[in-house]
């Protein structure tokens, strides 16, 4: 994977718009580890009856993050969370992909 990109009320002033490249690191390692970190909260919460808690929480972090100053860079553990807070959101069906909100993976092309 060469980029991930996550986008959250990308139309709107505070929304969000962060990317990964390869220079951050192994985007592939990072996906996969922030995904099953995730999922097992969320089976967690959904066990003791927390989903909505939870999704509160991952609500908060977003609009947290969204409301960072745009003229700084957003810290790479911030862009990470936002990452796997809109990768859950949609996961779970929480966040319906389109041109303003989800998930963006880009490979390299191999032909």
């Amino acid at each position: 994977m060469t980029q991930l990109s996550a986008f959250w009320n990308r139309n709107h002033p505070n929304g969000i718009d962060v990317t990964l490249l390869e220079t951050d690191g192994d985007l592939d390692s990072v996906l996969e580890s922030v995904t099953v970190r995730l999922d097992a909260l969320y089976a967690r919460a959904a066990k003791e009856s927390r989903v909505a808690e939870f999704l509160t929480d991952i609500y908060t972090a977003l609009t947290s993050i969204g409301l960072a100053d745009k003229t700084r860079p957003l810290p790479q553990s911030n862009r990470i969370s936002a990452i796997g807070n809109i990768w859950l959101l949609e996961r779970y069906g929480f966040l319906q992909p389109d041109e303003y909100n989800g998930l963006q993976l880009e490979f390299e092309d191999i032909f």
